[in-house]
């Protein structure tokens, strides 16, 4: 769906906007959520898996690092020093065993769904010029939207989360909407955890100076993307084919 098209504009955003604010303040994050998963299920249809698969692995992981802190935490003051640096190395170990699980299938999931067909068709043409026997198996990988921008922003979480610069959060909706927001997840902005969810999470009330300011960054946006850039791709590709 592309943010320029009528649909998208008339139909979705516009929907949202009035649902928004027709459902009571502390639920108005619903309305987002379920917009955000809808946008991507008209998207990528079943492909949204993908999307599932990641916001489950890293709200398990960020509980799984909050768990080993406060199991540390609990004993820490009966502990002597020795043993305390200890116990304190071993738990930081585990920690890094789950960030790295976590890296591992995430970005691996990336790397797999992105360059597959790339590293196949390499290795299969280097096993047939050396007579290896060596043949990849084609396979019909479709990249799922936005995987990059929501793969990154999940990896974030789980690093901040380690290093303590984040609570890990029990609420899923509020991790499912922070890694799905439909204005983030086809164009970016990578965000942090600590710096969108708690927003994009909690009720606005209509305030007609930061909603007329909304518009004018939105007809911004269109200018650019419409007038600018539409047009600036002509010529690069004028001057590329030269």
């Amino acid at each position: 769906m592309s943010y320029t098209s009528y649909f998208y504009l008339l139909f979705f955003l516009g929907a949202l906007v009035i649902l928004y604010y027709l459902m009571p303040l502390k639920r108005r994050w619903l309305v987002l959520l379920g917009g955000s998963y809808f946008f991507y299920w008209l998207a990528s249809g079943k492909l949204i898996v993908f999307l599932l698969i990641t916001t489950v692995s890293v709200y398990l992981g960020a509980l799984a690092m909050e768990r080993e802190q406060k199991a540390f935490d609990s004993v820490r003051k009966s502990l002597e020093k020795e043993e305390r640096k200890a116990r304190k190395a071993a738990m930081m170990r585990r920690k890094r065993h789950i960030v790295l699980a976590m890296v591992l299938i995430n970005v691996g999931l990336l790397a797999f769904l992105k360059y597959y067909h790339f590293f196949s068709a390499n290795v299969n043409a280097l096993g047939k010029s050396l007579n290896l026997g060596i043949q990849l198996p084609a396979l019909k990988l479709v990249m799922p939207l936005g995987i990059s921008f929501y793969t990154m922003s999940a990896v974030g979480y789980v690093i901040d989360v380690y290093r303590g610069q984040t609570a890990a959060d029990h609420h899923f909706g509020r991790l499912a909407l922070f890694l799905s927001l439909f204005t983030n997840i086809t164009e970016g902005p990578i965000s942090r955890y600590g710096q969108l969810a708690g927003q994009a999470f909690e009720g606005h009330r209509a305030d007609y100076r930061q909603f007329t300011f909304g518009a004018q960054l939105i007809l911004w946006g269109f200018f650019k993307k419409l007038v600018i850039a539409d047009r600036a791709v002509g010529m690069i590709h004028t001057v590329a084919g030269a």
